[in-house]
């Protein structure tokens, strides 16, 4: 199973190229971290007690449940309480994300990305082969989260503080969606993504089999060849032994060297050479 993150600074189009990759790849496993913490703060009993201890009474608004404008107007003024959220949250998500990752394995998933806002700020390492970065302009991601009408201007530049400059994410990045501009432009990235993923399973899955069809097929070699008659055997017969090794020999070579290449093989299996002819030894000068 290929396994993947995914990252990007606040409004850069995570969500988005989610989506996309979904109508892509309809068999990918997608573990949402910021849909992890929504639902914790949602209706997690454990966590809503600990953040009233935590953060007071005031964290709680009139029915009980935690107040989120409250508390991201908190963290994001006070980075000490940033980072006492943070560690109530983020050791539950990441547990919850290895079991997601276990449970995709088990089932047989042949891509599992997780989506990871603070991936490289927070160091979230789960064993994935690359990272995926969306990423856009500062002044985009300002004016996406302008228009969700809930973050003053003060709030966005603490969020955006909190998070690596996103050229210094792009730099760290396996593949890069840039995200400017209609959404058909980041479509199109995310399908050629996927395209070349599909492309590389194929080509995996024909090694595979090329490979256990040559272990199903064991070769049969003899106890020991004559190298005199050996070469004397005509160039076809020798190309058709050829084709019936596991090792790759390459086609169209002269006869001497396929010579050399099939007692090469034989050889390395054990096969005992024979040899009749005269040694010269020349004198020293």
């Amino acid at each position: 199973m290929h396994v993947m993150a995914l990252t990007g600074g606040i409004a850069s189009g995570k969500s988005t190229v989610c989506r996309f990759l979904r109508e892509f790849l309809p068999s990918i496993v997608i573990y949402d971290c910021d849909a992890a913490v929504h639902r914790m703060l949602e209706g997690d009993a454990e966590v809503t007690v600990i953040i009233a201890e935590t953060f007071g009474g005031q964290a709680l608004d009139a029915q009980g449940r935690i107040d989120r404008h409250f508390l991201r107007g908190r963290v994001f003024a006070d980075e000490a309480a940033r980072l006492r959220l943070e560690a109530i949250l983020h050791p539950r998500v990441k547990q919850e994300c290895l079991a997601s990752l276990q449970e995709a394995a088990t089932r047989g998933a042949e891509l599992f990305v997780a989506d990871v806002p603070l991936f490289f700020e927070k160091g979230f390492d789960f064993g994935q082969d690359q990272v995926l970065v969306v990423a856009s302009s500062r002044a985009t991601q300002i004016q996406r989260l302008k228009g969700r009408g809930a973050f003053e201007d003060s709030l966005i530049e603490s969020i955006l503080a909190a998070q690596l400059p996103v050229q210094e994410k792009m730099s760290l990045a396996d593949v890069v969606f840039w995200n400017e501009g209609p959404q058909s432009v980041i479509r199109s990235q995310v399908r050629r993504f996927a395209q070349a993923f599909l492309m590389s399973l194929s080509t995996e899955s024909e090694t595979a089999e090329s490979q256990a069809a040559t272990a199903a097929a064991p070769v049969s070699v003899p106890v020991s060849i004559d190298i005199n008659q050996f070469r004397l055997k005509p160039l076809s017969e020798l190309q058709a032994m050829a084709e019936t090794l596991p090792a790759r020999i390459q086609g169209g070579i002269p006869k001497s060297q396929l010579v050399y290449e099939l007692m090469c093989f034989y050889s390395h299996e054990g096969v005992g050479m024979v040899c009749e002819g005269v040694i010269e030894q020349a004198k020293d000068n």
